[in-house]
């Protein structure tokens, strides 16, 4: 599947009649770094916060109820290199309400994206301040949730310079330095300067769809996805320990692959699930379930770097263990000791997560626009079919390109980060 090209908008169209919603989503191609996380959070709680036709949050609901109980949701989304700014609404099917629901959906998206409230080049004061509240206090969530902190705390140190590795979510000490007239900027920027994708599943009449989008094609400029190559290994790897003041270690171990989103990762991510991706795995089973070592104990793969990451939960004592067990399962993966039982019940359950996605909307949806950009977009049918053609020897050649990058712990005995 590719995506077709309507003037300036990348549309992306997973039309399926089974389903009696459909989700429409328009999202922006941004660089990656502190300052665009930053913007582009603010900016999407400012556009849903009002415009010239539904000038209060209270107004646009009211125009959603309208709309058969419709819903609007924004996110800041992690797409290949990119950070997309993404708006989404998810309506009720034309066939089961009788009206023409695509077209005030992206009637509604019209008014919201094209005429927010402005005067004198600035946005709204009053929605601004109110907004930049409410993200500072979704920063300081995420810094305050530990585990996700760690997480991100790793990847960071592991990207180094690289912009890929700050959060999606932004940061306070840019959070700042915004302004109503420098957000008002950045607003303009993203509508002429960045790449543009529509992504539609559910049920819908995709010729409609794509007059909807040729009559707001003209609206934006163009511009380029941002590329990126994966992480390389390094001669020697990092160890960063960082204290709390907490009663459970987070530990957090990143891997480069040698693998990343110019290639098939399909091998890549079953290797994944056998390291730590599940209930199946190595991490889950071992270390954590034999070896009582964690509270919990999982990895995660990122095509796009090319990275695992490896985290557990622990007592501080069991730092030095936890690690030699992590990195033993690892030895053991490249030296082929698990079992053919092992292997076929990892790849099952990413078949069946495959399979089972494609019966729930919101799950369609999030992969979809998770691929938005790829050259060429697998479907997830046929990304269940790839599953299935893993071998076992593929796993074992691609875990010995597996090198340890950077091992981050989160410990006791500071303070900064609440329990």
């Amino acid at each position: 599947m590719k995506i077709k090209k309507i003037g300036n908008i990348g549309l992306l169209s997973v039309p399926d009649s089974k389903f009696k919603n459909f989700k429409v989503a328009l999202s922006f191609a941004t660089l990656r770094g502190k300052e665009y996380a930053t913007k582009n959070s603010l900016l999407l709680k400012v556009l849903l916060s009002g415009c010239e036709k539904y000038p209060t949050k209270k107004d646009i609901n009211i125009a959603l109820k309208k709309l058969y109980g419709s819903s609007i949701s924004a996110a800041n989304v992690k797409v290949r290199f990119n950070l997309c700014p993404k708006i989404e609404i998810d309506a009720l099917c034309d066939k089961y309400c009788g009206e023409n629901l695509l077209t005030k959906v992206f009637e509604l998206i019209s008014e919201i994206i094209f005429k927010p409230l402005v005067k004198n080049n600035a946005f709204d004061s009053e929605i601004f301040e109110r907004e930049r509240g409410v993200l500072a206090s979704d920063i300081a969530g995420v810094i305050n949730d530990k585990r996700q902190y760690a997480l991100l705390k790793c990847l960071e140190i592991t990207c180094g310079d690289d912009p890929y590795g700050a959060t999606g979510v932004g940061d306070l000490e840019v959070l700042k330095t915004v302004s109503p007239e420098s957000l008002y900027e950045h607003y303009k920027y993203i509508i002429k300067n960045t790449a543009v994708t529509v992504t539609a599943v559910g049920s819908f009449d995709e010729e409609a769809l794509i007059r909807e989008v040729q009559n707001i094609q003209n609206k934006f400029g163009s511009g380029k996805i941002s590329d990126g190559d994966i992480l390389k290994a390094s001669a020697v790897a990092e160890e960063v320990k960082e204290k709390s003041d907490i009663t459970q270690g987070k530990l957090v171990m990143a891997f480069t692959t040698d693998v990343g989103v110019s290639g098939d990762d399909t091998g890549e991510s079953v290797l994944n699930g056998l390291f730590g991706g599940g209930v199946s795995s190595k991490l889950f089973n071992i270390v954590r379930e034999k070896m009582s070592l964690c509270y919990y104990a999982s990895s995660s793969y990122d095509k796009n770097k090319g990275i695992i990451l490896a985290q557990a939960g622990i007592d501080f004592e069991n730092y030095e263990k936890t690690t030699k067990a992590i990195l033993d399962q690892l030895t053991d993966i490249q030296n082929g000791n698990f079992t053919d039982e092992e292997f076929e019940n990892v790849k099952k359950g990413l078949i069946n997560n495959a399979v089972s996605a494609a019966d729930d909307i919101d799950l369609v949806a999030g992969y979809y626009n998770g691929v938005a950009l790829d050259d060429e977009i697998t479907t997830l049918p046929e990304l269940a079919e790839k599953y299935g053609k893993v071998k076992r020897e593929q796993i074992i050649k691609l875990s010995r390109l597996i090198k340890l990058k950077t091992t981050y712990f989160l410990c006791g005995g500071g303070a900064g980060i609440d329990e």
